[in-house]
């Protein structure tokens, strides 16, 4: 084929690729300007959903606040229509809410009120059983209801006292409140967004874009089983948008009309430019050295880089060989650093038969590296009846994975490595098989001790507590035995005043008991003490004597006191210590 020819084929392939390229270009900004609107739509979507729940934040306030508070808990079980009327219907206005519902606990409706007037209003359209089914899934349900005026917002929560403050009490009743999305509402969410805002039954924007300037989509308002109730529409026609659209067609003209300049300018010079070094290229070639083409070498163009090529063919192969050279020995310092790894590491193809292993993973198996390539890694080490689950979901997902399993006596940590080809695909696993069984058994040992540690604490915080709450009211019995006692209220009988006594030294006797388990908590504290003090003897062995007399005698048994008169002295001790022994 004549030169000439081969030109004339070059141009029309020009004349292709420009077509071609201009063509992807137009698509190109069709996909950009696509890409965009969605961008766009996605901002738009967020930001209507985020003012929605901003504007709605001061409902979910107004819920929040009133069903935590001790006010409202006693409102529930009296029903104070003044207190309702001087702080529910007065702070619906400030909460921009038209009404509020209070239900007792079993779900009756105890007070409601709407500053629409609306008898429609005066208790929600929902069931006890659907009410009950409500508040089961959130403790805080949010849902939309349709109302005579229009679509109207519904936040709730349950009654509990100001002290509950992570709200884990069972409720003492539960508070709605309601808003009407009007239009002046409405408006105001549009011109925050920007754009058009309705209110609809059936959802728009959900089919193909007319103009690729218009941003308009539709999201659900759910009432309480999640049913769609109605859709919120938004139309904005984005100006950004319309000029990207503008700029997108001039720069399709510009590219066009530059093109058509390149090729005109193109077929004119390339026969002059193109004709002389082919043939000069071309004579080379055939005598097989460079003679002809030594002065082209010398100009800066493609043909003067083609023919300095050829000049540097022969040094490049030279370079080349020494990089093969280079690559080999980096390959070898590869698998000798390989075969150092500790840890047992194999490589797997996609049938799971083992292509590569280090030394680690031979000595683990028994076995020379005869032996192991080729066969399935589960057959070798460790011994499985199949693929371990973690490999095939990483070579499915192809991501790294790791899970731990047990052979015989020690336990190990299995990562894998799915590796893939330049063009995507599946090349190979690697697999690095680490002994954690030294790991493992400190991990156990040390979640004994600290399940020990915690069982201690608190069984020493019961102690301390549960003696805390009985002494309490304990003194104050002793206290009041004591008073009558000492006949501050009036005068007792022999009986009455021997009956005193004898609460008073039980009630002595028991609150010693119960101090007697606070010591128990000093003592495992390492802070225990003897209170020493001077005492009757005698008094003591009678006082201890008293609390088990009543239990011996309910099963058959007396019990007395015999003392010898020099028992009945003064001593120096723990009193407490010494009625417990």
């Amino acid at each position: 084929m004549k030169v000439q020819t081969r030109i004339t084929a070059l141009i029309f392939c020009i004349v292709i690729l420009f077509l071609g390229g201009i063509t992807l270009l137009w698509y190109y900004q069709e996909r950009q300007e696509s890409i965009i609107l969605q961008e766009r739509e996605k901002d738009k979507k967020s930001d209507l959903t985020a003012i929605v729940a901003t504007k709605g934040k001061t409902l979910q306030a107004l819920v929040y606040d009133y069903s935590f508070w001790d006010d409202m808990v006693r409102f529930v079980k009296t029903i104070d229509k003044k207190w309702a009327h001087d702080y529910i219907d007065t702070s619906l206005p400030t909460y921009n809410a038209q009404a509020a519902w209070v239900y007792r606990k079993d779900f009756t409706l105890a007070y409601s009120f709407n500053t629409l007037r609306d008898k429609g209003l005066h208790t929600l359209p929902l069931s006890r059983k659907e009410m009950r089914l409500l508040l089961s899934g959130n403790l805080f349900p949010h849902y939309f209801m349709h109302t005579s005026q229009g679509i109207m917002e519904i936040w709730g929560g349950p009654v509990q006292p100001t002290t509950d403050i992570r709200r884990e009490t069972a409720p003492e009743g539960y508070f709605f409140a309601g808003r009407i999305w009007s239009r002046e509402y409405i408006n105001d969410i549009a011109k925050l967004t920007g754009g058009e805002i309705r209110i609809s039954a059936e959802r728009e924007g959900g089919g193909e874009k007319k103009h690729s300037d218009v941003i308009q989509f539709s999201q659900p308002l759910t009432g309480w089983d999640n049913r769609r109730v109605a859709w919120v529409s938004f139309y904005s026609k984005d100006p950004l948008l319309t000029r990207f659209h503008s700029s997108s067609v001039l720069s399709i003209i510009l590219s066009l009309a530059f093109a058509l300049s390149v090729l005109g300018i193109l077929s004119i010079r390339l026969s002059r430019w193109v004709t002389v070094p082919l043939k000069k290229i071309s004579s080379s070639l055939d005598k097989g050295n460079t003679e002809g083409i030594k002065g082209l070498g010398d100009e800066k163009t493609e043909f003067g880089h083609i023919s300095r090529l050829m000049t540097q063919f022969f040094q490049q192969r030279q370079e080349l060989e020494t990089a093969m050279a280079s690559i080999e020995r980096a390959k070898r310092e590869w698998e000798a650093t390989f075969d150092a790894i500790p840890d047992p590491i194999f490589i797997h193809d996609d049938e799971h038969r083992i292509i590569r292993a280090n030394r680690a993973f031979s000595i683990a198996a028994g076995l020379p590296f005869t032996e192991i390539i080729n066969k399935p890694y589960y057959a070798i080490f460790p011994r499985t009846d199949g693929p371990l689950e973690g490999c095939k979901k990483a070579l499915q997902s192809m991501e790294i994975g790791e899970e731990e399993m047990t052979f015989e006596t020690k336990t190990y940590r299995m990562r894998y490595c799915p590796t893939q080809d330049l063009s995507g695909g599946y090349r190979f696993s690697i697999h690095v098989v680490e002994d954690i069984t030294a790991h493992k058994l400190l991990q156990n040992a040390e979640v004994t001790i600290h399940a020990m540690e915690e069982a201690n604490r608190a069984k020493t915080l019961f102690l301390a507590n549960m003696s805390h709450e009985l002494r309490t009211p304990l003194n104050s019995v002793i206290g009041f035995a004591e008073i009558l006692d000492e006949e501050i209220p009036g005068s007792l009988n022999e009986q009455q005043k021997k009956n005193i006594g004898y609460i008073i030294k039980s009630g002595k006797h028991l609150l010693s008991i119960i101090n007697d388990i606070l010591d128990i908590t000093r003592v495992e504290a390492g802070r225990d003490e003897l209170e020493i003090s001077s005492f009757c003897l005698r008094e003591s062995l009678e006082s201890a004597l008293l609390m088990f007399r009543e239990t011996a005698g309910k099963h058959g048994i007396d019990l007395k006191l015999d003392l010898e008169p020099e028992v009945d002295v003064i001593v120096s001790a723990d009193e407490r210590r010494l009625r417990q022994i």
